[in-house]
């Protein structure tokens, strides 16, 4: 790709289409190419972005969103950023409304952040949004802490005093970050 001046690029998802992979792999009558346990699919999630880190600090032109709720691969990803040295084209992604805290802390420690806001009509994003929740978890547990964490952000930018330093009260990952 680097020969024809082309730049690779891609979303970097965990579990977001395990339903869908099962059923093709299925229907093609291949293996089914979700992982096992939880904890093979989060080793093989964090040798992927390590994988890619590597490849930016060699000098590889990719662009890619590590997308994911996962605090621990989110911390994992920002101690790469920094061992690696990498500078652009890597971006985190959430969907809007969860890993609030996550984002917030990200954003705030000058990672780009995207937010994934789900459009169309009921009947086409609520099967979706219901997918993600589930595939979600042990996340969604953090619900209320996000919902203070939204409120306080929200003040934030409505006060004067433009501190963050309430709201890295509020979430032990925020902390984390912040101190990378």
């Amino acid at each position: 790709m680097d020969a024809l001046g082309a730049k690779w690029a891609g979303k970097i998802v965990r579990g977001a289409y395990m339903q869908y992979e099962r059923n093709r792999a299925k229907e093609l009558g291949t293996s089914d190419p979700v992982h096992a346990t939880y904890t093979d699919t989060s080793s093989a999630y964090n040798r992927t972005i390590e994988y890619l880190m590597e490849g930016k600090n060699r000098g590889k032109s990719w662009r890619f969103i590590i997308a994911s709720h996962n605090q621990e691969s989110i911390l994992k990803a920002c101690s790469l950023f920094k061992e690696f040295n990498v500078q652009d084209d890597v971006y985190f992604g959430q969907i809007a409304g969860m890993g609030e805290g996550i984002s917030c802390g990200l954003a705030q420690s000058g990672f780009n952040v995207f937010k994934l806001v789900p459009t169309g009509s009921v009947e086409e994003v609520l099967p979706w949004l219901s997918r993600r929740m589930e595939e979600n978890k042990g996340m969604m547990a953090g619900a209320e802490r996000d919902r203070v964490i939204i409120l306080q952000e929200i003040k934030r930018r409505t006060s004067e005093n433009k501190s963050f330093k309430s709201v890295s009260q509020v979430t032990p990952v925020f902390k984390m970050i912040l101190k990378m």
